[in-house]
């Protein structure tokens, strides 16, 4: 976890920072909840090599969306307390991506190295 001098601790994957790996070509449901109590300004990135890829919205706060807006989109998100977003990712070919936590000012709270491979 990274942090400076934060109020709330942000936990990615249930506090696992080790890579996770999971396999290209399957597609994945990410859940993305902000439970803080002071953290309102929160935004998840989903990035490789530093430049944001794509996902699909395809649920807020537990409602399935309607299908105008599950277009596929830049994989950039604020999440508000008490908030929940669900994205359908699935990588087409094997590499690493980062799920980022960033406050607005764009400054890194938390980050989860994500691996995709051939199984």
């Amino acid at each position: 976890m990274v942090g400076d001098n934060a109020k709330y601790r942000p936990v990615l994957n249930g506090g696992r920072l080790d890579p996770l790996t999971l396999s290209a070509g399957v597609p994945y449901r990410f859940r993305l909840m902000n439970i803080t109590a002071g953290g309102p300004g929160l935004e998840f990135w989903l990035v490789r090599a530093g430049a944001p890829v794509q996902w699909q919205p395809i649920a807020k706060d537990g409602y399935t969306l309607p299908p105008w807006q599950t277009d596929a989109r830049v994989a950039r998100q604020p999440v508000s307390i008490g908030e929940t977003y669900d994205f359908r990712v699935q990588a087409g070919d094997t590499g690493t991506v980062t799920l980022e936590v960033r406050r607005r000012s764009g400054a890194l709270v938390a980050s989860q190295a994500i691996r995709f491979a051939r199984q």
